[in-house]
């Protein structure tokens, strides 16, 4: 499965534990041309992020006397001057990362590190649309009801091009995010490739948006549909509220759509599995030498036995593959669409001193049955074409998941 780099203006949020850490501070001095190598201090003159020790790491002299000694060699000899000392040493963390081969344990600069959390809350200032890089092309993934975005005209599938007359040619989604957000009521300009369409201008007014939880929909036969839209802080009360209004409606079954949905909160997510299971574990947590720790069902849930189908696809990841994990492993729902991401890890964020964060991979998580996600994913109960459509009445998976429902109320009751 073709991996996809989803972020949004609004930067995705993924499956991470809301812990607040502290970060090691510690005062660096300069190191000059002919002076003796005695300490990481001597040499870098402030130049390294506050959150670095002064000293190796016990048994680690050679190697950071060889970091050192690079270091002190490329500032003082690289025939372009001045080097900018704070992007090399973000790259050399960054470089260190890498070598970990854990595309989630990662580090993000103070810009990055707000938008997160602005994501977490559910709230920024922008034009409310997530975008992906795909092939080098930045693609607009889904635009948000009442945003800028969504009144402006933007189309899930659009490929912006330029930023206010400035190319996109090798520029990131993340990168993209920074130049489209920036404070409401001013403009950005996107220009658009649109299928055969000439390349065009639109012009969208930043505003404060809410990132919404979910969005609800009455379908033929009084089915409710509930489509959530990420994993943050006030997801699960606003699930809660809609799925009291479903069942008090009499509605005789509800899908609850998760494709599209890059997760979130852990906490969201065993919350929303919770309105739907009577008990169990919702998920196992398992960290280094294999030890595990189990979520389970912590509160009452007000929609435990309305008939549910749980529709995914490919971008349905983490928290959502959380959800649809519990509620396959008791039957409890049945599951349309396509594979899921198969992103099954835990990232414990860092907050550190100049305002960036780290986030380092720190466990796995398994279904209820103990099966791992991770490059695996969710395989639906039935398989469809899973992708959105402008209309739920042409929607493949809908109209599938609509079918399996009546099928369902059909059937006779059993004592």
């Amino acid at each position: 499965m073709r991996r996809k780099h989803i972020l949004a203006v609004v930067l995705s949020f993924f499956l991470i534990l809301t812990i607040g850490t502290g970060a090691f501070a510690a005062g660096y001095s300069a190191g000059v041309r002919g002076s003796p190598i005695q300490s990481l201090a001597e040499v870098l003159n402030g130049v390294l992020p506050s959150f670095l020790p002064a000293e190796p790491p016990v048994g680690q002299d050679e190697k950071w006397q060889l970091f050192l000694e690079v270091w002190e060699i490329v500032s003082r000899e690289f025939y372009r001057q001045p080097m900018d000392q704070d992007v090399m040493m973000r790259g050399a963390i960054r470089g260190m990362l890498e070598t970990l081969d854990d595309p989630h344990t990662i580090l993000l600069d103070p810009s990055a590190s707000e938008r997160s959390r602005e994501n977490t809350r559910q709230r920024f200032q922008g034009i409310g649309a997530r975008i992906e890089e795909e092939d080098g092309q930045i693609v607009v993934h889904s635009v948000f009801p009442d945003s800028p975005a969504k009144d402006g005209g933007l189309q899930p599938g659009d490929i912006i091009v330029a930023v206010n007359g400035e190319s996109l040619e090798g520029v990131t989604a993340e990168g993209t995010a920074l130049r489209i957000r920036g404070e409401a009521g001013t403009d950005v300009v996107l220009t658009i490739e649109r299928g055969d369409e000439e390349p065009f201008d639109l012009t969208l007014t930043r505003a404060e948006v809410k990132i919404p939880s979910l969005s609800t929909q009455t379908l033929s036969g009084n089915i409710g549909y509930i489509r959530l839209w990420g994993f943050g802080e006030l997801t699960a009360e606003d699930l809660r509220a809609e799925l009291k209004s479903v069942v008090d409606g009499g509605a005789p079954g509800l899908i609850l759509d998760l494709r599209d949905n890059p997760g979130g909160l852990l906490g969201a997510a065993i919350d929303v599995s919770s309105e739907f299971l009577a008990r169990g574990t919702v998920v196992l947590y398992e960290q280094q030498a294999q030890r595990q720790r189990s979520y389970r069902v912590d509160t009452d849930g007000v929609a435990q036995d309305i008939p549910l189908v749980v529709l995914v696809n490919e971008r349905s990841a983490s928290a959502s593959e959380i959800v649809a994990g519990a509620l396959a492993h008791y039957d409890r729902a049945t599951i349309i669409g396509q594979r899921t991401y198969g992103k099954g890890t835990v990232q414990l964020p860092h907050n550190l001193d100049d305002g960036s964060q780290l986030r380092v991979t720190i466990a796995q998580w398994l279904t209820p049955g103990r099966d791992s996600i991770s490059e695996v994913g969710i395989t639906p109960d039935i398989e469809v074409d899973a992708q959105f459509t402008d209309s739920l009445e042409e929607d493949a998976a809908v109209q599938r998941a609509l079918e399996q429902l009546t099928l369902v109320a059909a059937l006779p009751d059993v004592a």
